[in-house]
Order: structure tokens, then sequence, then C-alpha cells
């Protein structure tokens, strides 16, 4: 069975909340029609970027059952000039993630 999502995303911080701010979402799959090979997403929203590479059939087993790690097994990079979350203004921000990558 598929695992529930969220009943509510969390809001996006200041000034990522404004709909007037333009922004995108791609994405491609060049595989088997078992979903086999790797998805890849991509959005921006202003000066804001993300990037991932995932298996489907990997991220819904980790969502399905317990996981060694927090972080679901994709490969995503983010980027953002200026984050404001809870009062603390963040310049700078850049993420990775990795599967299986160093503890």
């Amino acid at each position: 069975s598929m695992p529930a999502w969220p009943a509510a995303w969390p809001a996006l911080p200041a000034p990522r909340d404004d709909p007037s701010v333009p922004g995108g979402f791609g994405s491609a799959y060049a595989g088997a029609r078992d979903l086999g090979s790797p998805v890849f997403l991509r959005a921006h929203r202003a000066d804001a970027r993300a990037e991932a590479q995932a298996r489907v059939s990997e991220v819904l087993a980790w969502m399905d059952g317990p996981s060694t790690s927090p972080l679901p097994p994709l490969r995503a990079r983010a980027s953002a000039p200026r984050v404001e979350v809870a009062g603390a203004v963040l310049e700078g921000v850049e993420i990775d993630i990795e599967p299986g990558g160093a503890r």
C-alpha cells in the first residue's frame, strides 16, 4: 500500500511564500515502465534552485519501512542566496544530499 502523505506541507519561508514570485518545476524520466531508472526533478522559485535524482522504488521502500537514515535515498542539491526561518537569516545557503554519504 502507498504511504500516507502529510495532511499539509510546511509553509515556505518568506519571501518564497509569495505566490506572485515566479517559479517552475520540471521532471524527466528515460527508462523502463517499471520506474527502475532514476527520475530527475528540477524546481526554481525566484533565485532559489533545487535538483534531485532518485529511483522511485527506493524512495517508496524508504518511506514504507524502517530505515537507518533519516534522509531519503536520493541525490539532491538546493541553493538560495538568502533564507529567513523563525527570525534567523541565513545567507548563501547550499545543501547537498548524497545517498550512502559519510556519517
